[in-house]
C-alpha cells in the first residue's frame, strides 16, 4: 500500500511540474501575442492599454485554452473584445478557421455570429 502511495505522489508531483512549465511558457507568450495583435489591428498601445489587453488575454487563455493565443495573433485586438462578448462560440469557430477568416470574424462578429 505504501509503495502505491509513493508512486501516486511522485506522479502527481511530476505532472504538477509539467503543468507549471506549460503555464510559464504560455505566460511568456502573452506579451508577444498582444504585440502581434496590436500590429494586426494597426494600433500602438500605451502601457495601460497593453496591460489591459494582456490581462484580457490571460483571462481568455485561462477560460478557453492556449489556442486563444493563436487566434488573437491572427484576429487582432478586436478578437479579445469579440471573444469576451461571444465566448465559447467565437473561440471554437476560430480554432477551425483560417487566419484570414479569424480576422474577418473578429472584425464582423456582430453580423457573422
Amino acid at each position: 500500500m505504501m509503495k502505491h502511495l509513493v508512486t501516486i505522489i511522485s506522479a502527481l508531483l511530476f505532472s504538477n511540474s509539467l503543468l507549471a512549465g506549460v503555464v510559464t511558457t504560455i505566460a511568456k507568450n502573452i506579451p508577444d501575442a498582444v504585440e502581434f495583435a496590436a500590429k494586426k489591428s494597426g494600433k500602438t498601445l500605451s502601457p495601460a492599454m497593453r496591460k489591459s489587453a494582456e490581462l484580457a488575454l490571460e483571462k481568455a487563455v485561462a477560460n478557453y485554452g492556449d489556442d486563444v493565443l493563436k487566434t488573437v495573433t491572427h484576429g487582432g485586438l478586436e478578437s479579445l473584445e469579440v471573444g469576451a462578448k461571444y465566448g465559447d462560440d467565437f473561440w471554437r469557430l476560430c480554432n477551425s478557421a483560417t487566419p484570414d477568416a479569424v480576422r474577418s470574424l473578429a472584425l464582423h462578429a456582430d453580423d457573422l455570429m
